[in-house]
């Protein structure tokens, strides 16, 4: 059973000579406005002789129970739409569950999407580079390849986010998302028109930049292997012929000098 509720606050109401004391009768005159109807006990003094007086706690008591006999009918008619609503609350609720779990989900993809492109460049295998070694390979710093990972990795993921992304495509977020997609798509074809572009290799070495045709250098020393490459000194900004030999100790480990000679390149 609801509770009647008076709208207006009863302890605004003051008398029509606003003498700041408790209503205590009502006069009941259709020509007067709202608050001059309302007397405190001062006021009565001048209204005695007034038949259409009433008292207040009365005239309240009955409106409070009138209300409430509405109250009965109207709680039929509006019952069976509170049980819709509370309904549609339980399927809001069920929606709203699902919709953080979707979330949740997404962003756990996205921070899968950033170990990967971490992984591509921090992981390397101790056995291939093992391999690299005892084969005499040079070490060569393949950006192209790298860079494919990357595109890989960034397809694969961005189609998974998108699928699940799809169906918030109505707001204003999703146009975000698809712009920063574009951009990465952007980028990542840039960046790989911009290694193609360049014959070279870069690494954070001051002096090792290797070009990918290296020339092996026939030397009298048994144990000395000697190569020569094409690099580009990042130091001095310039291409240089560079021999560099492998030394292979008594003890059958590698010793790889940074660079034997270096021979600038005329133009």
């Amino acid at each position: 059973m609801f509770i009647p509720r008076l709208i207006e606050k009863e302890d605004k109401f003051l008398c029509k000579s606003k003498h700041q004391q408790p209503v205590k009768s009502v006069i009941l005159d259709p020509f007067i406005s709202n608050n001059l109807r309302l007397l405190c006990k001062v006021c009565e003094q001048q209204y005695l002789m007034h038949s259409r007086i009433v008292d207040y706690e009365q005239l309240k008591n009955c409106f409070y129970e009138q209300q409430r006999e509405r109250i009965q009918q109207y709680q039929l008619i509006i019952n069976p739409h509170i049980q819709c609503v509370e309904n549609l609350m339980k399927i809001l609720e069920s929606l709203k569950s699902r919709l953080i779990q979707q979330f949740d989900n997404l962003l756990w993809l996205s921070k899968d999407w950033i170990t990967q492109l971490v992984d591509s460049a921090t992981s390397y295998s101790f056995f291939e580079e093992l391999d690299k070694v005892t084969s005499q390979q040079v070490p060569v710093l393949d950006l192209s390849t790298f860079i494919g990972c990357v595109k890989k990795t960034n397809y694969n993921l961005n189609s998974k986010i998108n699928i699940k992304l799809d169906q918030f495509k109505f707001l204003p977020e999703f146009q975000s998302t698809q712009e920063l997609f574009a951009y990465q798509n952007n980028l990542i074809d840039q960046q790989n028109v911009e290694v193609k572009a360049q014959p070279l290799i870069y690494t954070n070495s001051s002096f090792y930049s290797t070009f990918q045709d290296i020339e092996r250098v026939d030397t009298q020393q048994e144990n000395v292997q000697a190569y020569k490459s094409l690099i580009w000194d990042v130091q001095f900004q310039k291409f240089a012929h560079v021999t560099f030999q492998i030394e292979i100790t008594k003890d059958n480990k590698f010793n790889i000098p940074e660079m034997v000679s270096s021979q600038e390149v005329s133009h």
